[in-house]
């Protein structure tokens, strides 16, 4: 006797009930898939929304991404400008500062994402807290 015929398993009879309560909408039915495979369709105010906030969002975050390259490539152009020779470094002394430079921007990650991550502090305010106080020790120092 054919298994499949005489008893249906569960899953194929709960989703065959399903399908017979569920009436199609316009929506739905005019849906293609985009080139991801999703059949979503946003409406016109939450695509306005979106893109207001990414022309928003996205100078800052551009902003922080330039920064932080820029603070990070500034010790190896201070080292093309004879920054070994004005500090005094020998041997492999400037190695030891670029070290302490990369391995300082990972050790703090960990707890700065840690704390991000607890709905203590929001991403928005410590971030935006710590651009604003990098600026005005770079002000004060310069």
């Amino acid at each position: 006797m054919n298994r499949q015929n005489s008893h249906p398993d569960s899953i194929s009879k709960v989703a065959l009930e399903h399908d017979e309560g569920h009436e199609k909408t316009a929506v739905e039915d005019e849906s293609t898939p985009d080139q991801f495979g999703t059949n979503t369709i946003y409406s016109p105010e939450e695509k306005a929304l979106v893109k207001r906030l990414d022309s928003f969002i996205m100078p800052i975050v551009f902003c922080m991404y330039v920064m932080n390259k820029l603070d990070q490539n500034a010790i190896a152009n201070a080292r093309l400008d004879n920054f070994e020779k004005d500090l005094g470094l020998k041997g492999n002394q400037f190695n030891v500062c670029v070290s302490v430079l990369y391995a300082g921007y990972t050790l703090i990650q960990i707890p700065s994402n840690m704390l991000m991550s607890s709905k203590r502090v929001r991403p928005s305010i410590w971030m935006s807290g710590w651009m604003m106080w990098v600026q005005v020790v770079l002000l004060l120092l310069f």
